[in-house]
């Protein structure tokens, strides 16, 4: 899990890509932050001035999660894109 603070700002550069892991289990933080839905790759919480920029690709691997969540999965989608 990238956890952001306040006043950061998280480039991918072109080529790199971020890559979730496919096991839950992965997810679970040390850093004392519970929230009601885990599995966060990338987490910012009462932050402000983030950005989160480059060319690079956010790959969190959802479709392993889809099948047992029971929801529609999200299409991909590169850094910097809505």
């Amino acid at each position: 899990m990238v956890i952001l603070k306040s006043n950061v700002t998280f480039n991918i550069g072109a080529g790199a890509t971020l890559l979730g892991s496919t096991n839950m289990n992965d997810y679970t933080s040390s850093s004392g932050i519970v929230e009601k839905d885990k599995g966060y790759l990338i987490f910012a919480k009462d932050v402000e001035n983030i950005t989160l920029l480059g060319l690079g690709r956010i790959d969190e691997q959802g479709s392993a999660f889809w099948k047992s969540s029971g929801r529609l999965p999200c299409r991909q989608r590169r850094a910097g894109t809505m």
